[in-house]
């Protein structure tokens, strides 16, 4: 009966044509009321007839009608409607079929929503349609834009592609006599293409023609109910008896109804095959039931365990557990979907929300959902025997939205089904806060968070080009942070897919997520409307979240829920009911989830943001009250969201300098995402500061914070960090955390990106390919002034390059320019060998140059070029051969000269191999640890090939002695051992580069 009414409500107004007939308005309007008043009387006696001579359908005997029957609602057939129409002149129209199309429960599809178009507009707005069982066409006073090449606009070539494929079509014209806006008619070519158009749309296709916005509205809900009602599946309950298998029939209904995925409910829906992403479970023994901890096996060792897995396992009745947004509701619709397709299983999926409405068993239950498809003794009996055969799949979603007074019934009810059928296999799914596991003492299983590949898949899948999103995503730690949420992830995706860019700034981001879920979520579900406006849920979000984390709280109890919630309404001057505003917020944005008698943020970035949002936007909450909670580590980041919402780049500076003082990784972190802030103020903090400290710091970092924290503050430290030494602790740490989410990447991008640019662009020219050989290594017994640490062993050397010079200032100014304020009267021109550099840094460079220090062995291969003996030069050293202090030459020999200070690199003759002073002017850092006994050890060992020194050790060797020291330190085989941390006037080191 109401359907009827609601026809009727539809037509067309007859008062217009009554008036052209001569009627005044009053007479006309009497007259359509009259009209209207006898149809309605026909309606109802047509309805009373049909109702008393149209036999109802007989109801199984073996299921009995029950009192909550209505509660259950037959899943009806989805279809996407494509809603074609020129854009800016139609907004408001587009808007009205969108919510006639979700009235009837079906799925609006139109450009808007397409996302970033990674193929050519029209191509996608084609293949979109493809996809869709119906268009609609919208057509006033424009013909629309039309690509560059092509013949037709967009608006045409979409109704020409579905007329050409069959897609059947609602067409509306703007009637000519209602005024339109004069800017969106168009004339010249465009309005005789428009007309053409139109006169070419087929006339079964024209449904009418509308006026105001609502007029249109009523004609589509009107006519897409009728296409409706002529295009429903077959009555399920016709089934029963037309001869067809009623599990095959129930199969192919349950993959209808799940083979379309609407993401986050907002906008956009795909087909199950082409979107979802398995999802992979592990078993955490400590969340088992103490009766199951010993039964838990399976049988795939060797990777995770996906959905799917799960039908394979030796235990039949299993709980799956995941924070909201994990995708638990998704995973069962695809378990359904997967199975109904194959038929290996009968799959039933419930929502246990619903059965702990009623009082049923839970077969009697299950009875009714299955007959809500198929309906009839024979589907009945086949349920049954799935249940006692081990075909029926059990899929029983969200425990812990059932209410905590029917909780402890409703895992009574599931029991009693498994002991009754114990080879019918069960899959419980719950959050984790929601779940209480004595008493449903099964195997628990949890839903892992999602790994780069799987994120990278997924977006793969939503967009063709997913590799600037992806990218986004892995350069900051919290994005990929939540981004391991499906959720969470599709929302990215949305945002990316409307702005074809997420926001660089993580506050900015989480502002868009959460203004998403406020605003745009509800959009799309039928029957959720926003009473409140986004300022007073917002302010409602903000005062619960500080209120409760300053109570260092997790889940909000009710009655304090209620207390702050009523607090805030009355500060607002609100007084609509404190439970309605948290509903709506509950229900139409998802911000918050309900756990028992609980609540909680969906998400612990929102909670965070919300209490910087709460910290930056209270008067009450000052600076020095921000800075005080930096001495609590769960404080970091609202206090990092904080900063980032500073809009002065006075108070901006003035805070960063405060917190420098109080903790300098902090200052770090929080740096780059402040908005306004004074312009290299980092970088002056930096340079002043003493470099034992900073590298003090970046050691201590492991221990003082946690992992995503220390590469986000290395990330940062990197950029401006140019000192080797601060550079290699980083690099040492973020090595050995490379499992870590953008530790890799940092290291990579520091050194490793552009070093073999670097090399050919600096030193590749004055590289010497040191050939392949083997020579005795350390001093014979006679050799004049030896050290015992000098064991003479035989080494085999494979080739490798060596730079034909130490490394000079102007060179290693190219990595650290602050370096330059190391030079002094020792070494101060640019071609002088760099001084004051120790280990750390020399390695560092080398790195950055894609080289590495030589070991102790290719040092001295090099250095003899062939020759044995003290020196390259023979038996001597003569300052004019090497820079060395000339009072103290070797054995008996002249004195010479003794310049005080290192001289330019080539200064003198060099050795056989072309290498440059391989004696004397400064020691040269080599790769290995220092052992006196290392040698020893060696010679035992017979000829040695590259050896590279012991693994461990407090000090590094250097070789070939300086500017100031006597004749005899200058010898080949002199051994030396620095530690590897001073910084010596006489100390520099060179290259080795080793091809790989």
């Amino acid at each position: 009966m109401d359907y009827v009414i609601k026809l009727l409500q539809n037509l067309m107004p007859l008062t217009p044509w009554l008036e052209k007939l001569g009627l005044n308005s009053g007479t006309s309007m009497a007259i359509e009321g009259i009209i209207y008043l006898v149809l309605i009387c026909a309606g109802i006696k047509l309805y009373k007839f049909l109702m008393r001579h149209i036999k109802k359908p007989e109801t199984a005997k073996s299921l009995p009608q029950d009192p909550n029957e209505s509660s259950i609602k037959p899943i009806q057939k989805l279809f996407r409607v494509f809603v074609s129409s020129t854009y800016e002149d139609l907004k408001e129209y587009r808007k009205a079929a969108e919510k006639a199309i979700n009235d009837l429960r079906q799925k609006y599809e139109g450009m808007e929503y397409m996302g970033a178009m990674d193929k050519e507009p029209t191509k996608a707005c084609t293949d979109l349609i493809e996809q869709c069982q119906l268009l609609i066409g919208i057509y006033a006073w424009r013909y629309g834009h039309i690509p560059r090449g092509a013949k037709y606009s967009i608006t045409e070539q979409e109704y020409r592609f579905a007329a050409e494929k069959g897609i059947p079509c609602l067409c509306y014209f703007i009637d000519e006599n209602f005024a339109w806006l004069p800017h969106f008619i168009e004339s010249g070519p465009g309005e005789k293409k428009l007309k053409k158009f139109k006169g070419n749309i087929s006339e079964a296709h024209v449904r009418g023609r509308f006026r105001e916005v609502k007029d249109l509205e009523n004609k589509i809900i009107k006519d897409l109910s009728i296409w409706l009602a002529d295009n429903r599946p077959v009555p399920r309950g016709e089934l029963r008896n037309g001869g067809r298998d009623p599990v095959d029939e129930y199969c192919k209904a349950v993959v209808n109804d799940y083979h379309i995925l609407s993401m986050i409910e907002v906008e956009r829906s795909f087909d199950m095959d082409g979107i979802y992403i398995p999802l992979t479970v592990h078993c955490e023994p400590e969340s088992q039931p103490v009766c199951t901890k010993e039964k838990i096996q399976h049988p795939f060792k060797d990777r995770d365990l996906t959905a799917l897995d799960l039908l394979k396992l030796s235990e039949k009745n299993i709980v799956v557990l995941g924070e909201p947004g994990m995708g638990k509701t998704t995973m069962l619709q695809y378990l359904a979907f997967n199975t109904g397709k194959k038929k290996s299983h009968l799959p039933i999926f419930v929502k246990l929300s619903d059965f702990g409405k009623t009082d049923k068993s839970l077969e009697s239950f299950l009875l009714s959902a299955v007959s809500a498809y198929i309906s009839g003794p024979a589907m009945q009996s086949a349920v049954q025997n799935s249940f006692m055969n081990n075909r029926a799949l059990i899929l029983l979603d969200g425990l812990d939205e059932v209410r905590r007074e029917n909780y402890s019934t409703v895992v009574s009810r599931i029991r009693a089904f498994v002991s009754r059928y114990e080879n019918c296999r069960v899959i419980i799914t719950s959050r984790k806060a929601g779940f209480m596991g004595h008493k449903l003492p099964y195997p628990v299983y949890e839903i892992d968070k999602l790994p780069i590949k799987k994120i990278e898949e997924f977006i793969g899948k939503w967009f063709e080009k997913p590799d600037s999103l992806v990218k986004c995503i892995m350069d900051n730690s919290r994005m990929f942070e939540l981004a391991q949420n499906p959720f969470l992830l599709s929302i990215m995706c949305f945002i990316y897919g409307k702005e074809q860019r997420l926001p660089q700034r993580r506050v900015d981001l989480y502002e868009k997520c959460a203004v998403t879920l406020l605003e745009l979520y509800d959009k799309r579900l039928a029957g959720k409307e926003n009473v409140y406006i986004r300022y007073i849920k917002e302010r409602v979000l903000q005062d619960l979240a500080y209120f409760f984390f300053c109570e260092k709280m997790n889940e909000f109890p009710y009655e304090p829920l209620i207390v702050q919630v009523k607090k805030t309404l009355e500060e607002t001057k609100n007084v609509n009911n404190e439970e309605s505003i948290l509903l709506e917020i509950r229900e139409n944005s998802g911000l918050l989830q309900q756990s028992e008698n609980n609540h909680l943020f969906v998400h612990r970035t929102f909670y965070e943001y919300y209490v910087s949002r709460k910290m930056r936007n209270d008067e009450k909450i000052t600076a020095e009250t921000v800075l005080a909670r930096c001495l609590e580590s769960r404080w970091e980041e609202p206090v990092r969201l904080y900063a980032a919402q500073i809009d002065s780049e006075e108070e901006g500076s003035e805070f960063i300098q405060k917190l420098w003082q109080q903790d300098r990784a902090l200052a770090l972190r929080c740096y780059p995402d402040m908005k306004i802030v004074k312009p290299e103020l980092i970088k002056e903090l930096l340079k002043k500061a003493d470099v034992k400290e900073t590298a003090s710091l970046v050691k201590g970092l492991k221990d003082k914070i946690k992992p995503e924290r220390v590469v986000a503050t290395l990330r940062e430290l990197f950029k401006l960090e140019t000192n080797g030494e601060v550079i290699y602790w980083g690099v040492q740490i973020l090595e050995e955390m490379h499992d870590t989410p953008g530790a890799s990447e940092i290291v990579r991008q520091k050194l490793d990106d552009g070093a073999q640019e670097r090399f050919k662009k600096l030193v590749e020219k004055d590289m010497i390919l040191i050939p392949t050989g083997e020579f005795k290594m350390g001093s014979s017994d006679d050799e004049y002034d030896r050290e015992d640490d000098e064991v003479l062993h035989k080494v085999k050397v494979n080739d490798f390059y060596m730079s034909r010079y130490a490394v000079t200032n102007e060179l290693y100014e190219q990595f650290d320019p602050y370096h330059s304020g190391s030079r002094d009267k020792y070494s101060k021109d640019g071609n002088q060998p760099v001084i004051y550099v120790n280990w750390f840094e020399a390695s560092m460079f080398a790195r950055w140059l894609g080289c590495r220090l030589p070991t102790e062995a290719q040092w001295e291969y090099a250095c003899r070029a062939g020759r044995s003996g003290p020196f390259n030069t023979g038996d001597s050293l003569t300052t004019d051969q090497a820079n060395y202090n000339g009072n103290f030459p070797y054995k008996d020999y002249p004195k010479g000269q003794y310049l005080s200070k290192t001289r330019p690199v080539g200064s003198y003759h060099p050795n056989e191999w072309k290498l440059y002073d391989m004696h004397g002017n400064v020691w040269e850092w080599c790769a290995d640890w220092y052992d006196e006994k290392y040698y020893e050890t060696c010679e035992k060992q017979g000829v040695v090939t590259d050896p590279s020194g012991p693994e461990t050790g407090s000090y590094r060797v250097v070789r070939g002695g300086g500017w100031n020291l006597l004749a005899r330190c200058c010898r080949s085989a002199q051994r030396t051992d620095f530690r590897p941390g001073i910084r010596g006037g006489d100390v520099g080191f060179r290259l080795v580069f080793v091809p790989q």
